[in-house]
């Protein structure tokens, strides 16, 4: 420990032989007052400032100063001329004076055609919406074509296992055509095609 205690006391001995006199006891000097080189700027800026304020007051006062600087000259309009009549009636003073005839100024007058009729706007009735496709009616059971026995005179089909000829009524459905790859059926109205797998 007395190892660490030397070392600071040295450590502080060289710093004070060089930093010179310790500085507890060194009396304070008083500031120094500004560079002449920083005068001319304050009083540049002082300038510049009483001349804003100068212009300021002189806008001021031009602003609410009753009478302009300059007289301005405009044409009043010309008073009505009094003739003044002395006699019996001293209560008609004034009498304005007769006014001068005006002389007439001449009209033109122009002949306006009328207006074009506007065109007639054709309007074309919209088509109407085609009528909605009625869906397929529910069939009362399934149905499924296992064969087609194609003639030109009396062709056949194999239906659910049962042999069928045109004109054939199942159930409500009646077979309208047989075709080589395709039968027809008519179902409350509505065809129903059933192909060949």
């Amino acid at each position: 420990m007395s190892l660490v205690n030397d070392a600071l006391k040295r450590a502080k001995e060289a710093h004070d032989r060089q930093a010179g006199a310790p500085l507890r006891g060194a009396p304070l000097h008083a500031a120094a007052a500004p560079p002449a080189s920083k005068m001319w700027v304050i009083a540049l800026l002082a300038f510049v400032l009483a001349l804003a304020a100068a212009g300021g007051g002189i806008w001021y006062w031009q602003k609410h100063q009753s009478l302009p600087f300059f007289k301005t000259h405009t044409k009043e309009a010309p008073k009505p001329a009094y003739t003044i009549i002395i006699g019996a009636n001293p209560d008609a003073k004034h009498t304005p004076a007769p006014a001068t005839p005006v002389a007439p100024v001449p009209i033109k007058t122009t002949t306006v055609e009328p207006p074009a009729p506007a065109p007639k706007i054709e309007t074309i009735p919209a088509p109407a919406p085609p009528a909605p496709t009625a869906p397929p009616p529910t069939l009362p059971f399934a149905l499924k074509l296992q064969g087609i026995l194609y003639s030109a005179t009396k062709p056949a089909a194999i239906l659910n296992g049962r042999t069928i000829f045109v004109g054939d009524v199942i159930s409500g459905m009646t077979i309208s055509s047989i075709e080589s790859d395709r039968i027809t059926i008519t179902y409350s109205n509505q065809p129903i095609v059933l192909r060949m797998p």
